[in-house]
């Protein structure tokens, strides 16, 4: 059996987060926002998913690219346009 990766499109869907340089705003976010809503502990989403700065957002995504991953789908948990605008200005740019 072949296990060529690369023929094979490694995903990451439902990549919640929320970019922002302001820790508290994030904690509140994450804490009573997606936690709730997964049942997970808030401390774990955050330090998972793409919650944190843009340089902290870009380190994540290093990791999960480095892992093999070809595509993530950002799914922001409040301040949608603002935060889509803020991923693809920011984010997508740095990986261009």
């Amino acid at each position: 059996m072949d296990k060529d990766t690369t023929r094979f499109g490694n995903s990451v869907v439902s990549m919640f987060g929320y970019i922002d340089n302001n820790k508290e705003k994030i904690r509140k976010i994450v804490r009573d926002v997606l936690s709730p809503v997964l049942g997970r502990p808030a401390e774990e989403l955050e330090g998972l998913l793409l919650f944190g700065s843009i340089d902290e957002c870009i380190k994540k995504i290093k990791v999960f690219l480095e892992a093999g991953v070809n595509s993530i789908h950002f799914w922001p948990v409040n301040n949608y346009i603002e935060q889509i605008e803020i991923f693809s200005k920011e984010i997508i740019y740095f990986f261009r």
